[in-house]
């Protein structure tokens, strides 16, 4: 099957997509491929998945699309009870509750986590239809129309458990993305947490572009082939300009992530103690 993460709204970059070769037991990563959204409106992301999945031959039955962690809310609930059919009954009231939308205008689904206090924990995520219908409209009439719907940061979870299914000790996951962060803590090659920041790569293009007095076009390809934030590197005077935005640029998101992790722990939970950095 093949995992298509959405990046494919307006405010979109490019187009990610993992192909899985799936067995009954197991699964392995086979080809990675992204491709940037040029114009970034809605009709360049048609064009570009389009593109995408003519090239890579991709469809069937087991295409699945991500939504975005800053597209949708999530929510982690404790019942005192453990029938599911009493927790499939008490959702709607709870999500309700949680989100600043009608009921009416969302969708939401949920998985049950182990509980440490009894009863049950379940994770929600929870999306407005309008972001469900704004991430599946690119893939229409293409080969590769998504069967399943799922949240980004649960799919490079579920990904990088398999992976990393040996590993024991506490670690989060940080996917530095366009225009958001993902945070994800996996615990034993468990899913545990996910935190999503409003923070990305395009708040550094944005900086640079701002010390250079040029446009966002080139601060991006300046950030792609020059910038280092290496301290010991010896760098020419623009060098030195790209690197003093980036990391002014990223101050905040550094503060976002040390707090997201000091905040796990301060719930109860164990010490990360390893964090492996991806994106960009």
């Amino acid at each position: 099957c093949e995992y298509l993460e959405d990046f494919l709204t307006s405010e979109g970059y490019s187009v990610k997509v993992v192909e899985i070769q799936a067995t009954f037991r197991n699964y392995r990563v086979v080809a990675f491929h992204e491709e940037r959204i040029r114009g970034g409106a809605s009709e360049d992301a048609a064009a570009t998945v389009a593109r995408v999945v003519a090239e890579h031959r991709l469809g069937g039955e087991g295409v699945v699309v991500g939504v975005r962690g800053d597209r949708a809310s999530t929510r982690r609930l404790h019942f005192p009870f453990v029938d599911p059919r009493k927790i499939e009954a008490a959702l709607p009231f709870q999500v309700e509750e949680a989100v600043p939308f009608d009921i009416a205008d969302v969708v939401f689904d949920h998985f049950r986590m182990p509980s440490r206090r009894g009863g049950s924990e379940v994770f929600v995520v929870v999306a407005p239809k309008k972001v469900i219908a704004e991430t599946l409209k690119p893939f229409a009439g293409t080969a590769a129309e998504p069967r399943i719907v799922t949240l980004a940061p649960l799919a490079f979870a579920s990904l990088a458990s398999q992976s990393l299914s040996g590993v024991s000790e506490p670690l989060a996951l940080i996917d530095i993305g366009h225009r958001s962060t993902d945070i994800v803590i996996i615990e034993s090659g468990e899913f545990v947490s996910t935190r999503t920041l409003a923070r990305g790569g395009v708040h550094v293009t944005q900086a640079i572009a701002k010390a250079l007095v040029v446009d966002e076009e080139s601060a991006g390809r300046l950030k792609h082939d020059s910038l280092s934030i290496d301290e010991r590197a010896t760098l020419t005077d623009t060098e030195a300009i790209l690197r003093r935005a980036a990391l002014s640029a990223l101050a905040p998101l550094l503060l976002d992530i040390k707090r997201t992790l000091l905040g796990h722990v301060a719930a109860g939970n164990a010490k990360i103690e390893r964090v492996l950095l991806v994106g960009g």
